[in-house]
């Protein structure tokens, strides 16, 4: 279902537009299919997503615990293009119009994705990313597969790719913690961190896609323990799971080193 204001009807047609392109893409690529509950919002404030997008029995509950998430979905919201929640059953997504765009913080965004110049492109691109958290809304995914996943399914989306290669250099720093993080866990105002985890989720799924969509093809066909998907992973890279995360950040480099030079593979 799409919700949206009369005032954003040239936005709501580029959604739309996206919407089919979106779900061709992941039926044919990762046999992926939308929920059957699933409502988008074009957004123009968080608190209209919010009580808009759930249902009835969810909006009470929202109100009368908003000192405790109030803090944290506005945060999100100077950063974000869009977003993807679970309500019970229903998966929300909200994406901004280009007119909330121009006033988002992009100071995360730019350090991570190319510059997209076009502001009806990227509120494409932006509806492509959050479709895919809602295809794999159900798989509870971890965060570095859960936005890498989204990421790569843009850069298909698009013909080419959108994460910037320069974001390869965060893997080489060895001072920095490898363990993967959650999303309560990974902070706004920590942009190096995020930039970190959100750019190894991007190359290491990129990677999966490309030389073995075997293994990422059997980690979205259920939902799997963490255990489980390290142990898929490790098995891509040759590594021992005890040793995965301190050793795959200096495996992917030295794999994707030629697209720090620019030298970046089209899109398949």
């Amino acid at each position: 279902m799409l919700h949206y204001d009369e005032r954003n009807q040239a936005s709501t047609q580029l959604v739309i537009q996206a919407i089919h392109e979106t779900e061709q893409l992941l039926r044919s690529r990762w046999s992926l299919e939308f929920p059957d509950n699933c409502h988008l919002l074009v957004m123009t404030s968080w608190s209209q997503f919010m009580f808009n997008a759930a249902p009835w029995p969810w909006r009470v509950a929202l109100a009368l615990t908003l000192p405790l998430w109030f803090a944290r979905i506005r945060a999100m919201w100077s950063v974000a293009g869009g977003w993807t929640n679970r309500f019970g059953r229903r998966v929300a997504i909200g994406v901004k119009p280009p007119s909330q765009l121009e006033l988002s913080d992009r100071r995360i965004g730019e350090r991570i994705f190319v510059r997209e110049q076009d502001p009806e492109e990227k509120v494409r691109q932006i509806t492509c990313h959050e479709l895919t958290h809602a295809a794999t809304s159900s798989l509870r995914l971890p965060l570095w597969l859960n936005e890498g996943l989204a990421a790569r399914a843009v850069d298909h989306f698009s013909g080419h790719t959108t994460v910037r290669s320069e974001t390869l250099e965060t893997l080489r720093d060895e001072k920095r913690d490898p363990r993967p993080l959650g999303y309560r866990k990974l902070q706004t105002g920590d942009r190096d961190r995020v930039v970190y985890q959100f750019a190894r989720g991007y190359w290491l799924t990129r990677y999966l896609d490309e030389d073995h969509a075997d293994i990422l093809a059997q980690l979205l066909s259920n939902k799997h323990s963490n255990s489980k998907i390290e142990g898929l992973v490790s098995s891509a890279l040759s590594i021992d799971t005890p040793d995965l995360w301190p050793a795959i950040d200096q495996a992917l480099f030295e794999h994707f080193a030629s697209a720090v030079d620019g030298v970046d593979r089209s899109i398949s």
